[in-house]
């Protein structure tokens, strides 16, 4: 659940010198059940710091505190929102969201940690619908279209997933997660030749991109084109010495061959760069 609170600004200064004393600070106040102020701006590092630490009981606590000095904030109640969701209370965190309506424009990491609230709870047209709020803001669309892709993925909408993340990999061309996914969605549609000819074209522009070729080895595989498979995977390993997957494909394509003893070398040039498994 942490990484939705790594979307706030400042949290990945939570452990400055000013965190620490705000730290310092707040539990000096529990110790001595006083009553001390804090902007909402240090609640909120208050807040994050300690959920990264996954210490919920002061997470917990720092928001029931927070929340009476700001009970305005949209930033505390989503956080709220969190903490709830992230306890599988999903009645709590859906009223919470009710109550947080940000504008895109001015606020949107709220937009986006409140889309991966939704998507936690099952939710996931509303997760999309929030994502799809973000897509003229964000800093870099590539990862929203990735997003609202495994949205779609999460539901079961292979056709759609697959339609964002060619546009998320547009906007993102070297991004290897993108193509990961984009191999999972065509293998799980057995979209095979059409992944054949996408991570063909790909390469022509990205010829040493190593999670593409791996792609287009075992769409290859798939096809029952073995000797493709291989030369496909010969690439991968070429470019990525330790790109273990590889091997294993490699050594699978090479034993639907009969080709048992190629495949043996494969297994041991394997074993001579990995700590080998029984």
């Amino acid at each position: 659940m942490s990484e939705y609170f790594d979307e706030f600004e400042g949290f990945d200064d939570i452990d400055d010198m000013e965190v620490s004393s705000l730290i310092s600070r707040f539990e000096q106040m529990q110790q001595q059940n006083e009553q001390v102020f804090f902007d909402v701006y240090e609640c909120e590092d208050i807040i994050d710091y300690y959920f990264a630490r996954e210490n919920l009981k002061q997470t917990g606590q720092a928001l029931n505190y927070a929340i009476k000095l700001h009970p305005d904030s949209d930033a505390l109640l989503l956080r709220l929102a969190m903490l709830h969701a992230s306890a599988n209370e999903s009645e709590e965190a859906l009223q919470l969201l009710k109550k947080v309506k940000p504008d895109a424009e001015e606020d949107p990491e709220i937009n986006f940690a409140k889309a991966g609230i939704y998507s936690q709870l099952k939710m996931y047209p509303q997760a999309v619908n929030e994502y799809k709020k973000l897509l003229d803001v964000w800093e870099d669309p590539g990862e929203i279209y990735l997003n609202i892709a495994f949205e779609y993925e999460n539901s079961g909408n292979y056709n759609k997933a697959l339609n964002y993340l060619k546009t998320a990999l547009e906007k993102d061309p070297a991004n290897t997660n993108i193509l990961y996914e984009l191999g999972y969605c065509f293998e799980i549609l057995n979209r095979t030749e059409e992944s054949v000819k996408f991570f063909t074209q790909y390469l022509k522009t990205n010829p040493y991109s190593d999670v593409a070729w791996f792609n287009l080895a075992i769409a290859y595989g798939n096809l029952g084109l073995y000797e493709k498979s291989i030369d496909a995977n010969d690439y991968v390993i070429a470019i990525t010495p330790k790109f273990t997957s590889a091997y294993y494909n490699k050594a699978h394509a090479l034993n639907e061959l009969e080709r048992f003893y190629e495949a043996i070398q494969v297994f041991e040039d394997l074993i001579a760069i990995t700590n080998p498994t029984p």
